[in-house]
């Protein structure tokens, strides 16, 4: 099973324009529906909200409460979206500490939220890509295969998926 996902061009163009701000940042949609998922609102997180660590970027304490918060009143699809414009950027792909990260914070979130579906999509130079956990709690994520903008279609990577396959 893929996710499609689906938004306004003013709301695309919001939010590439916050992440490609820097080489790393961070902002949150809300969506509803199931195939495609629509995207209807976001919240972006101010630089001063990020805390730079030695890979990548974390949520300030006062950010975390912030996007808890707005999601809390969120009815449907939490999305988080982050650039990758340095090293990691193109193929869009989660690097090795967003895997981890979203290891801890997903679980927390879902949890916080009642189960409700949750997604994390990574914003390269020129490409996307992203995972979404839908089912119950301990289930793995799926591949976002694409994000539509009235019309036109970009396909993700699916380079992130892999990663967070369970070792064999």
């Amino acid at each position: 099973m893929t996710i499609a996902l689906r938004s306004s061009s003013d709301l695309w163009t919001a939010a590439t324009r916050h992440l490609r701000g820097a080489p790393e940042r961070v902002m949150f949609l809300a969506a509803t529906g199931d195939q495609p998922v629509t995207i209807a609102d976001s919240l972006f997180v101010d630089d001063e909200d990020l805390e730079p660590g030695p890979f990548c970027v974390h949520l300030t304490e006062r950010a975390q409460q912030r996007v808890l918060r707005w999601a809390a009143v969120v009815d449907g699809w939490i999305i988080e979206m982050h650039s990758h414009l340095g090293a990691y950027g193109d193929p869009a792909r989660m690097s090795p500490t967003d895997v981890s990260g979203l290891g801890e914070w997903v679980p927390h979130v879902r949890w916080r939220l009642q189960q409700r579906p949750y997604a994390a999509l990574v914003l390269g130079p020129h490409t996307l890509d992203g995972v979404a956990w839908t089912g119950e709690k301990d289930a793995p994520p799926i591949a976002i295969k694409a994000w539509d903008v009235d019309g036109t279609t970009m396909v993700t990577t699916g380079l992130s998926l892999a990663s967070f396959a369970p070792p064999t």
